[in-house]
């Protein structure tokens, strides 16, 4: 993007690697928000219908129980640096086991089933 003279000539971000870096930690940081407010919506309940036939195991609990946001953090840290080895895996033609049937994935992210 970074090479893009629009990104230049609208935003004055430089066709760098500082720029580079920029625009990386940008979309990092809107992906990390967006996570973080997808994680408070569902924790707060409020996308859910609950009625008398709700089971209690389902139910909220009586006091909100979220993470605090440098718990969180840490373990979102952890979660992306342990995506990436499964998706450059994934990218190297590797096989997958999914309920009960052998797929293969290929280099384009194509996965076909193995008969």
């Amino acid at each position: 993007m970074t090479t893009l003279p629009f990104l230049y000539n609208t935003l004055g971000v430089p066709p760098t690697w500082g720029g580079f870096a920029l625009v990386w930690s940008m979309g990092i940081l809107m992906m990390l928000v967006n996570d973080w407010f997808v994680y408070a919506k569902l924790h707060s309940g409020v996308s859910q219908h609950f009625d008398s036939n709700t089971p209690a195991f389902a139910l909220p609990p009586l006091t909100a129980h979220r993470r605090p946001f440098g718990e969180w953090l840490a373990a979102w840290i952890f979660r992306e640096l342990l995506a990436l080895p499964i998706w450059c895996l994934a990218g190297c033609g590797s096989t997958v086991s999914w309920r009960s049937k052998k797929f293969q994935v290929g280099l384009d992210m194509t996965v076909h089933e193995i008969e």
